[in-house]
């Protein structure tokens, strides 16, 4: 399988300094929990990752200095319509979730206005 395909999450920076060396190409995501998000955007820049994984939730400004960072945002573990609505909301780029069918379901639907 090419390293271009192939994500490689961790929340440990030395892992995925040793992945990208190992197999050139590969993509890298950052999981963080809630106390070091911050910590993992800096780590995304440092060591040229894609993807930075926050501990959900997360806010709206957190998705905007990612994306500033010219890094994608793919929180975890979002698990209900409140969650996923949220974060489509706020303008995230994937999410890592338990129920995936329900997700793609839910995210594809048109939000519907108030009359």
């Amino acid at each position: 399988y090419p390293a271009r395909r192939l994500v490689l999450q961790s929340f440990y920076a030395g892992d995925l300094a040793t992945a990208r060396d190992r197999l050139p190409g590969v993509g890298l995501a950052v999981l963080s929990l809630k106390f070091s998000n911050v910590g993992a955007l800096n780590g995304a820049k440092t060591l040229g990752a894609r993807w930075v994984s926050p501990e959900w939730p997360i806010a709206k400004a957190y998705v905007k200095a990612v994306h500033r960072a010219r890094k994608k945002v793919v929180p975890f573990t979002l698990d209900s319509k409140t969650a996923w609505r949220q974060a489509k909301r706020i303008g995230v780029d994937a999410v890592i979730t338990d129920d995936p069918l329900a997700a793609r379901r839910e995210l594809r639907r048109k939000r519907r206005r108030a009359s």
